[in-house]
């Protein structure tokens, strides 16, 4: 019994769709649905391209006008739909274009090979980045030239531009280049051109190119994440349609390779993934949660998506709709953190509601009775008492006297005795007292509560994994119900959020004192952000990479080996420029 051929789309194909009128795009869509079913059928008639570099690139009809360009190997079960146009312009496109497999990394790559000698001409033509004198213009050489082919390959750098990547000079005319090579090339040169080895580049991107590699066997190199980066397998009808009817939705079909690597796999233990806005990162965290739900969630268990915030909820349970399948949404939940401790409370007929707003009628009348039980002698001031409330003692999930008196309280700023923390205890006492009465309950003291019900529970977890977004505004009693949801283990928790985009300065946490283990490997990762840029005391040679990029990190346990990643998206006109640097670690317990 002989398997099915693999079809697959590349992104160049959904981008040029895209840009089709919708009649078009519905007899594209129609055929296209055909020929997944079955490439090798009579009534595919595959034609030669005339004058074509690569043999393998055929013609297919659509109708009388519209033609599309298919990868359609002399052996091997391998379909990729490239390119779609009017009959004449799709010739035209094909007639430079190879596809072919790198002999170093094994990624499947297409290269254009129209006009490249023009190309780095008429770069070596355009001004410097950087003024230059004539007798610096006179010296000045080849970028790469220290590298040997196997190295600028091992970067990412096609076998047939290898020649055409020599030449290049400057900075300006590496991003001349750059529509021309893959990302992961562009961004391998850009890299050494700034003062990284090729060994820093590879052992960052954790790319093996010490295996021999068959570049005949386009089955294999499709399932890199350089290839699943730019191509993706449609493996049924309802798949194709789902990719076809939104072409320019591109998150849902393409990663980066590295976030292909943080999506995908098997972690000992918990992940955290920091980032600026627009990096990415829920897009990280929904194909986490995916990728969960389809390998590792047994039957009866799901992955919990939470998050801080109701609306955010809302749009990832959306967003989800599109890029899973109906089976894998089933075994996906998406709630919000209060939301869920709400459907807890009310499973478990706890009767308390909760207090977001101490301003509220009940709430605020509870703190006024409280505050009535001061001790006047003290001399305090009455926020003292709210920010004593919110940062020691519902932050620490403080509920008796004797675990206040021990408290610790850093950057509180008043130091007090133990006599005057026997005295200033009443009031919170009070306050959650008359709380109760009103069956009132402070929101972290919901959370410890719940967190502590879990703790005895002896049935099945609900969750097999819980990935979480905007960890950031997660306080410590948040983050110990979080990991008191699902048992440590393989894949248990990943979260994702950013330092800098906190709604509430007073949610800040060490994980570790929340009972989640992250650890680096030896050496840690740091960065500073202010110009000049320095990488382990090393410059940063690059101005362009200082004047707009955010950071992206992910700290993580792999099932091999400890390690600690940062990965730096670059974000401007350019594609994603992603990096993996193993620096020394900065702050790793904060979320």
């Amino acid at each position: 019994m002989s398997l099915k051929p693999k079809v697959a789309l590349s992104q160049d194909f959904l981008l040029q769709l895209a840009k089709l009128a919708v009649t078009v795009q519905t007899k594209v869509m129609r055929w296209a649905i055909l020929f997944q079913s079955d490439p090798t059928s009579a009534g595919i008639n595959y034609e030669s391209i005339h004058g074509a570099r690569d043999p393998n690139l055929k013609s297919v009809r659509i109708d009388r006008d519209w033609r599309g360009i298919v990868f359609k190997p002399s052996q091997g079960d391998v379909y990729v739909l490239l390119h779609v146009d009017h009959h004449d312009q799709a010739y035209r496109w094909a007639e430079n274009r190879k596809l072919t497999i790198n002999p170093v990394t094994g990624a499947m790559q297409l290269v254009t090979l129209e006009s490249v000698n023009e190309e780095a001409a008429a770069a070596r033509a355009l001004p410097a980045a950087e003024p230059a004198t004539a007798a610096s213009a006179e010296t000045e050489r080849p970028l790469f030239k220290a590298l040997d082919d196997r190295d600028l390959m091992s970067l990412g750098v096609p076998e047939d531009l290898v020649g055409s990547v020599r030449d290049i000079a400057s900075e300006t005319q590496l991003d001349a280049m750059q529509a021309r090579l893959p990302v992961e090339a562009y961004e391998g040169l850009f890299l050494v051109a700034a003062g990284d080895t090729v060994n820093q580049v590879l052992e960052a991107r954790e790319t093996r190119v010490d295996r021999t590699v068959d570049t005949g066997d386009f089955a294999t190199a499709l399932e890199t994440p350089e290839s699943r980066s730019r191509f993706v397998i449609v493996d049924g009808d309802e798949a194709m349609v789902a990719i076809m009817s939104a072409p320019l939705e591109q998150w849902r079909v393409f990663l980066h390779p590295t976030q292909s690597k943080l999506v995908n796999g098997d972690r000992s233990g918990p992940v955290r993934v920091l980032g600026g806005a627009g990096t990415g990162k829920t897009v990280v965290a929904m194909h986490r949660a995916k990728w969960l739900a389809e390998h590792r969630t047994p039957a009866g268990r799901k992955v919990l998506f939470t998050t801080f915030t109701r609306n955010l909820a809302n749009d990832i349970e959306q967003n989800l709709r599109t890029l899973c399948s109906r089976e894998t949404l089933e075994k996906v939940e998406v709630r919000n953190l209060d939301a869920w401790v709400h459907g807890f409370m009310r499973a478990h007929k706890l009767e308390h509601r909760i207090v977001y707003d101490r301003k509220q009628d009940g709430a605020q009348q509870a703190w006024e009775a409280a505050m009535a039980v001061r001790d006047t002698r003290l001399e305090l001031p009455d926020n003292f008492y709210q920010e004593e409330l919110e940062q020691v003692v519902l932050a620490q999930g403080i509920s008796t006297l004797d675990d206040y008196r021990t408290a610790r309280r850093t950057g509180r700023g008043t130091l007090l005795s133990r006599a005057k923390r026997d005295a200033i205890w009443p009031v919170f006492e009070e306050y959650r007292g008359q709380l109760s009465s009103r069956k009132l309950k402070e929101v972290d003291d919901a959370y410890r509560e719940v967190a502590e019900l879990l703790g005895v529970e002896t049935r099945t977890p609900d969750y097999s994994a819980v990935v979480i977004d905007e960890t950031q505004d997660f306080g410590p009693q948040a983050l110990k119900l979080i990991r008191a949801m699902v048992p440590a283990g393989t894949n248990d928790l990943f979260f994702v959020g950013d330092g800098h985009q906190r709604i509430y300065s007073r949610n800040r946490a060490a994980m570790s004192k929340c009972g989640i283990e992250i650890r680096g490997a030896p050496g840690s990762c740091t960065s500073t952000t202010a110009p000049p840029m320095r990488f382990a005391d090393r410059p940063w040679h690059c101005s362009r990479a200082v004047k707009s990029m955010t950071w992206m990190t992910a700290m993580t346990r792999t099932a091999a080996t400890s390690r600690c990643h940062m990965v730096q998206l670059q974000k401007s006109s350019r594609p994603p420029a992603w990096r993996v640097l193993h620096r020394k670690r900065s702050d790793s317990s904060r979320a």
